[in-house]
């Protein structure tokens, strides 16, 4: 019978890679008792050799040490909010089971083995300068190479002690969903509105993959194309066990089948209805170029679903010059109207020097002088002074 420390090396990790969660509780029964206090984890999670060199180095390794020093608190964390809840954790062993077999919605041990190749990829290429820190951490950073790596060395040393059978720490989605599981069993509530029991069996089957979730989305309408109200129909809110209050789930064609978005509302309703509006106003972010260009009518979310957001229509789509005109121009001939004969003979004065002004100008820029004219009038009328000017405006003003 082979010898565990006769195994070749490498042999041994393999297996612990191709382990469920669920075995990890297992496992975890044989590991030594010194191996679960607070300096006991590192000796499963040792410091892997990437051939960094210099500041690369020193930012993964502190990061590495210090993951690995906080590994025992997150733990705790995830054991105090089974406890807080009146479950026990062995639960835990027999749900990763189901996750991997399909029949429970959550991470599996295949995908949790594929963000570590995915992560032990990202860090070999910017070693060797394939990709930019951006690729992994997105823009912003003052010292976007060291942020990466440090941000590298903590999902690896997460995903690698979600993975090991010696350390009791799980995938955060599936502790929520195993959480939610069995606080609707002991509650056991009475069964949901049709629809609603629907659409979550939908979102259970979406996790599963892209293509279920892709069937999903037939069903289901994306965020921003569908009202708030719809929208609370089918997303699911969790308690996030990050600094943030709410996780609210949805389906969506993505490696994991779903798609989430964090808010600080006071109330699972709140955040959803939070999490809706940002995604109208990405939407319109990205089909108006941020306000920069007309879009085109099918890239807008519905009249009905605009209709909630009147802000987010004046931010990105606001009125054309020819609008604005049109409406500035009636309500200064209102204002004309209430006023004596010297206000109107001097309001005729400076029209007429403003069209003389603008005269022989580019169409768009008499347009633009005629607005300027016009609304800033209105506001001195009104005793609110000059409106804020755009940098456009401040440059035609200038040139005049």
């Amino acid at each position: 019978m082979e010898k565990e420390h006769d195994k070749p090396a490498g042999s041994r990790r393999m297996e612990i890679l191709q382990q469920s969660p669920a075995d990890k509780q297992a496992a975890n029964t044989d590991s030594p008792s010194e191996n679960r206090n607070i300096n006991g984890y590192g000796s499963f999670l040792p410091l892997p050799d990437f051939g960094l060199q210099g500041q690369d180095l020193t930012a993964f390794k502190a990061s590495w040490l210090s993951a690995v020093e906080s590994l025992p608190a997150a733990i705790e964390k995830q054991q105090e909010r089974l406890a807080a809840a009146g479950i026990d954790d062995t639960g835990l062993t027999e749900y990763g089971r189901e996750t991997d077999s399909g029949k429970r919605s959550g991470i599996t041990t295949e995908m949790t083995q594929q963000r570590l190749a995915d992560i032990t990829r990202h860090i070999e290429n910017l070693r060797d300068g394939n990709i930019r820190p951006s690729a992994y951490i997105g823009s912003g950073y003052k010292n976007p190479r060291q942020t990466a790596f440090e941000a590298m060395a903590r999902d690896m040393v997460e995903t690698q002690a979600v993975l090991s059978p010696h350390i009791p720490y799980y995938d955060d989605i599936n502790v929520n969903n195993y959480l939610r599981r069995q606080l609707e069993a002991e509650r056991q509530e009475p069964q949901r509105p049709s629809e609603k029991h629907y659409s979550e069996k939908i979102i259970d089957s979406a996790q599963r993959s892209p293509e279920a979730a892709a069937e999903a989305l037939e069903v289901l309408p994306a965020p921003h194309l569908c009202t708030s109200e719809r929208f609370a129909e089918y997303a699911w809110v969790v308690p996030s066990d990050t600094a943030r209050r709410w996780e609210v789930r949805w389906p969506e064609a993505t490696e994991y089948g779903m798609n989430r978005a964090f808010s600080d509302e006071a109330t699972p309703e709140g955040a959803v209805k939070d999490v809706h509006r940002r995604t109208v106003n990405n939407r319109l972010y990205l089909a108006t170029g941020n306000g920069t260009k007309e879009p085109e009518k099918s890239q807008l979310p519905p009249e009905n679903v605009l209709a909630e957001y009147p802000e987010l229509s004046a931010l990105y789509m606001p009125k054309s010059l020819s609008e604005r005109l049109q409406t500035a121009k009636q309500e200064y001939e209102r204002l004309l109207a209430g006023g004596n004969d010297t206000d109107r003979k001097l309001g005729r004065f400076m029209e007429s020097g403003m069209e003389a002004l603008a005269k022989g100008l580019p169409e768009q820029t008499q347009l633009q002088v005629r607005v300027n004219f016009y609304e800033n009038l209105i506001s001195r009328i009104n005793g609110k002074g000059e409106p804020e000017r755009t940098p456009e405006q401040q440059e035609l003003f200038a040139e005049r």
